[in-house]
């Protein structure tokens, strides 16, 4: 039996007992490359009716802030953010819009389109470089890959740690549907990339640098912070001291150095994103929103999500230091970051995005990853039908928006489930942690 043209070139999933093949397949970096290639740019074709008519930005799914803040944040007239203009963003990312918009400046015709071609450059480039870390990702951080058949790649196998068929779970991250319906939506990859760095840095043993990118994803959006928990969870329990002082001081020099010459020159300006958020009320894709809708209003609203993200850390911390093998920060990751997206004010639906990684390498199974995606799809869908009018019921309630929120809320909180039993169940073989 011959093999298929497409085998031939990528080579195929090798069983239990298959036989070597000396057929030529392409890296796995240019698979999982040219699929994030292929991803863009659906993506920005899936752009194209909102370029022409912003109207249709709730009705085509295709609305991105980076179009609709052009002319409400000073973007427009090029001015600096936080010092000429507030802006609801951490430093980094208002670095990143600025450089973004002086660049588009060079270019003739309509500015806004420019702004926006030049944006969606440089977040390309950002994906290129997500999907480039999760190739090169360690070992030691991709989770339970062992199973065999239809729930898990085959070639992915815990009892050959070097294999390069590992790169492949890059492809869950390449070529998902997730980055080809939100990736323009906001300025999200910059801090993803760096996120996904600094666990690579960690699984690397370069605790120091891993610090350093935390610093800046936390510079460019605030969830990255949140994997300071589950990292000092592991440097508790691996009493790994030095490399929890390295990583603290990694993440809180490269944190002050974007942040300080702004907080100095406009104190006002760099707290705006802070009083925007702890201002904010149930706002959309939240429980909260749904309770509100019930007639259930949740009073200190703020004080109640803070107080359930510290119940959340305090279960991670017990997880990690009584589980039987010592856990993956991936996971970790995963767990700290969609609690926080669970009592969260607000989850947008460029959130996803957040969670996409983290969840890729903390279970690359194919029956995870579809149900995760399928989740956020449905959720995806729903919002944008429900800002566009529809989803209402008969008495004037969006009950198929909240039914949305909560199919949501329940893929991830199946898919933490998933990740909980590995940690809890993990077993040692052959002298390697292994989760199985």
């Amino acid at each position: 039996m011959t093999a298929s043209p497409v085998s031939s070139v990528l080579g195929a999933w090798r069983g239990r007992r298959a036989v070597p093949s000396a057929a030529p397949r392409l890296p796995p970096a240019v698979v999982a490359l040219g699929l994030a290639t292929v991803t863009w740019s659906i993506l920005m074709a899936r752009q194209a009716p909102c370029l022409a008519n912003p109207g249709l930005q709730y009705s085509a799914g295709c609305y991105s802030d980076i179009t609709a803040l052009w002319g409400w944040r000073g973007i427009e007239q090029a001015q600096i953010p936080y010092l000429q203009a507030d802006l609801e963003y951490p430093v980094l990312t208002g670095l990143f819009i600025y450089v973004t918009r002086i660049i588009s400046g060079v270019f003739p015709g309509d500015r806004m389109l420019a702004f926006f071609g030049v944006s969606a450059v440089a977040l390309f480039l950002c994906f290129l470089g997500l999907v480039i870390v999760h190739v090169g990702m360690p070992r030691s951080e991709i989770g339970p890959v062992r199973d065999r058949g239809w729930v898990g790649w085959a070639s992915l196998d815990r009892a050959a740690p070097e294999s390069r068929d590992l790169r492949w779970a890059a492809l869950f991250l390449a070529a998902s549907p997730l980055v080809a319906l939100a990736g323009l939506i906001n300025w999200d990859l910059l801090p993803m990339v760096l996120t996904s760095a600094a666990i690579w840095a960690w699984g690397r043993r370069r605790p120091g640098w891993a610090g350093v990118f935390l610093g800046l994803g936390t510079a460019a959006k605030l969830y990255p912070a949140l994997l300071l928990a589950p990292l000092a969870f592991l440097c508790l329990r691996e009493r790994r001291w030095r490399d929890g002082a390295l990583a603290a001081a990694g993440a809180a020099g490269s944190w002050l150095l974007v942040n300080l010459p702004i907080m100095v020159a406009t104190p006002q300006g760099w707290a705006h994103f802070w009083t925007f958020n702890a201002d904010r009320g149930a706002d959309l894709g939240s429980i909260w929103l749904v309770l509100d809708g019930l007639g259930w209003t949740v009073p200190h609203l703020s004080l109640v999500m803070a107080s359930l993200l510290v119940l959340a850390t305090v279960a991670l911390a017990i997880a990690y230091l009584r589980a039987p093998v010592t856990p993956t920060l991936a996971q970790g990751a995963f767990l700290i970051v969609v609690a926080f997206c669970l009592v969260n004010k607000v989850y947008s639906p460029q959130y996803m995005l957040w969670l996409l990684p983290l969840a890729v390498l903390a279970r690359p199974k194919v029956v995870d990853w579809v149900v995760f995606s399928a989740g956020e799809l449905i959720y995806w869908g729903a919002v944008w039908s429900y800002l566009a009018g529809n989803l209402y019921a008969g008495d004037g309630e969006p009950r198929g928006y909240w039914v949305a929120i909560i199919v949501r809320m329940g893929t991830q909180i199946w898919f933490v489930t998933r990740v909980v039993r590995d940690i809890v169940t993990a077993k040692a073989v052959e002298g390697r942690r292994w989760l199985a």
